[in-house]
């Protein structure tokens, strides 16, 4: 009995570090410079989201912020990124739509920078999780370690 339990701990252990670094060699190449959360049209940092959460809200947007040099890389035809929304029930995770955002080189906010952002309406209080896919590459966007963009949202 011990040996099969070591045994199926060690699988267990095997099949959570190949998954982590599958995770890890999984992002996406094209990497945002910052990221913010705006809830009702106000700025939320990534940070503020996930530890204190917000408050219940109308209108929630992610906004990632890209440095243009990127384009020299990436054809403005190629910066299109799938945002996945998510929410947590008690129990289990529902993904709940999808939107293709595609470069808009009239929205760029500055020289050096240009958004893409998704917004989303009927937001209820709990858990949200937004995943951004980049078509250029198939691969999820990361920003410092981070992703999946998870806020709370309190009641």
């Amino acid at each position: 009995m011990k040996k099969y339990l070591l045994k199926s701990v060690f699988l267990l252990l095997a099949v959570i570090a190949v998954s982590s670094f599958s995770e890890i060699k999984a992002q996406s190449k094209i990497t945002p410079t910052s990221v913010r959360w705006l809830v009702d049209g106000v700025p939320v940092s990534l940070t503020k989201g996930y530890k204190e959460g917000v408050k219940l809200c109308d209108k929630l947007t992610i906004e990632l912020y890209f440095d243009k040099s990127i384009l020299n890389s990436y054809s403005k035809d190629k910066m299109n990124f799938e945002f996945k929304w998510f929410y947590y029930y008690v129990t289990q995770k529902e993904f709940m739509d999808s939107y293709t955002v595609t470069y808009n080189e009239s929205a760029v906010p500055s020289a050096n920078a240009f958004s893409i952002s998704s917004t989303r309406g009927n937001i209820r209080s709990g858990w949200w999780e937004v995943q951004v896919i980049s078509k250029a590459d198939g691969e999820v966007v990361g920003f410092q370690e981070v992703s999946r963009f998870q806020i709370y949202i309190n009641k």
